[in-house]
């Protein structure tokens, strides 16, 4: 599969053609709380198997909406990235989890995800 060029395109969001699954729940989450996310590939198992960095975004719901009708397509910001580990692989390659901590400054609340 070919990398996202468009990132404007709404596939950025949950992936090439992807939306939220009949398991989607809510959590919630607090600044300076630990968020970890389990990878796992159908074909290779358990593991980030693509060469090149990481990054974890989250999208604030607008106001005007509840959690329960986000659809994701607002408000995307950056709150961690994992880059190279030297001269020659990444630190994410491999990896079967990452974790990241919500920065003080986020406003907290509910988060949606998928199991």
């Amino acid at each position: 599969m070919s990398p996202f060029y468009d990132i404007s395109s709404s596939d950025i969001i949950c992936g090439r053609d992807a939306g939220a699954g009949p398991k989607t729940h809510t959590a919630t989450i607090l600044a300076g709380s630990e968020l970890s996310f389990k990878v796992y590939n159908w074909t290779i198992g358990s593991a980030i198997f693509h060469p090149g960095p990481g990054q974890v975004y989250l999208s604030k719901v607008p106001d005007s909406l509840d959690v329960e009708n986000y659809d994701g397509s607002e408000g995307w910001f950056k709150i961690a990235s994992a880059g190279a580990k030297n001269d020659t692989t990444w630190l994410l390659l491999w990896e079967k989890e990452v974790s990241v901590t919500v920065p003080f400054g986020f406003e907290g609340g509910v988060d949606r995800f998928s199991d």
